[in-house]
């Protein structure tokens, strides 16, 4: 997982680099793909404070909407949980060189709280965020996520969570 971040990372220093000061013209168009990695800080009532870092793949089926595979890691307390799943993407609102957007998501999640077994069970996930574009391909912001699953007495009142993306387009 180092690895994959410290690639991406250079690549993004790279592809700023490549385009300068250039103008350029933000495109949302169907057929680009999105490659999103996401760090993020929540806090639950139940488990306390918690780490996220995420990562999706998406596809633009129409302008403005992107369907694709999620991935995160999610660490309370020290202890780990995984998921994986589909997630939408609507940007909602476009300026000139920024963008609002709307995500859902709907992960299975593998819950290594308990230390007898695994808990599985689906969850979803709503985010709002603003991607800050620095060329045609590379988009900073700031994300806000909140996590529920009404079956889980952990996420009974849900986790919210704060934190900063980078986002890829080709």
């Amino acid at each position: 997982m180092k690895v994959f971040i410290f690639c991406f990372l250079i690549f993004i220093s790279v592809n700023v680099k490549a385009e300068d000061v250039a103008e350029f013209e933000l495109s949302l168009q169907q057929g680009k793909w999105n490659l999103g990695l996401n760090g993020l800080l929540g806090y639950n009532e139940q488990r306390g404070g918690a780490i996220r870092i995420e990562g999706d793949l998406q596809y633009f089926v129409a302008d403005r909407f992107s369907l694709g595979v999620v991935a995160r890691t999610d660490l309370f307390r020290g202890l780990e949980n995984n998921s994986f799943g589909v997630v939408g993407t609507y940007y909602f609102f476009q300026l000139s060189k920024s963008a609002f957007y709307i995500s859902q998501s709907l992960t299975w999640d593998q819950d290594k709280r308990y230390s007898t077994r695994r808990r599985e069970f689906l969850n979803t996930q709503t985010t709002l965020g603003y991607n800050m574009f620095l060329n045609e391909g590379i988009a900073l912001g700031p994300r806000l996520q909140y996590d529920w699953n009404p079956e889980d007495k952990a996420y009974e009142k849900g986790t919210a969570f704060v934190g900063f993306g980078a986002t890829m387009m080709f």
